[in-house]
């Protein structure tokens, strides 16, 4: 039995009103995370560090939400200063690089000493589909993270004693 023409013209726009809404679906498949949006960094707060004679200014990381946003998105660090991750527990730590702007060294620490370190860890590229990982080879319950460079000059090497003050 044919369709009158009111239920073509209704079951036509539901047609239409579905295939509009897939083709904007695919459009818009890369929606911005609101992080890449270039968002203010949450002010978190900061400590002094010594290594040998140098002071270190650093924003202190402690909840998982911290943890997780990191350095991210973020433009650059400023001469000595860097971020200090907090864990409850040492425990082997993994980092992945996801929007990072740039390079930095990585030093894992265990009751305030130097137990590995990981230098020149480079941001993803634009190309890159998967960013690096760096995961510590020894327990640590902090993770300090600092410009590219700065470990040599600050002469990091396992067993270094790190101060908080």
């Amino acid at each position: 039995m044919p369709q009158s023409w009111p239920s073509r013209i209704l079951r036509d726009g539901i047609f239409v009103i579905l295939g509009l809404f897939i083709v904007l679906l695919f459009l818009n498949v890369r929606i911005p995370r609101p992080e890449s949006k270039g968002d203010a960094q949450p002010v978190l707060r900061t400590m002094t560090m010594r290594v040998g004679e140098r002071s270190l200014t650093v924003e202190v990381a402690e909840t998982p939400a911290e943890h997780q946003r990191g350095l991210s998105f973020r433009p650059s660090l400023g001469p000595d200063q860097g971020m200090l991750f907090i864990f409850s527990s040492p425990q082997p730590q993994r980092f992945w690089m996801y929007g990072m702007q740039f390079s930095i060294d990585m030093i894992f620490l265990r009751d305030g000493v130097v137990v590995d370190y990981e230098e020149n860890v480079p941001p993803p590229s634009a190309t890159q589909n998967n960013p690096a990982v760096v995961t510590s080879l020894e327990d640590a319950d902090m993770v300090l993270e600092i410009s590219a460079g700065q470990a040599k000059e600050l002469g990091i090497a396992i067993g270094t004693e790190v101060e908080m003050e």
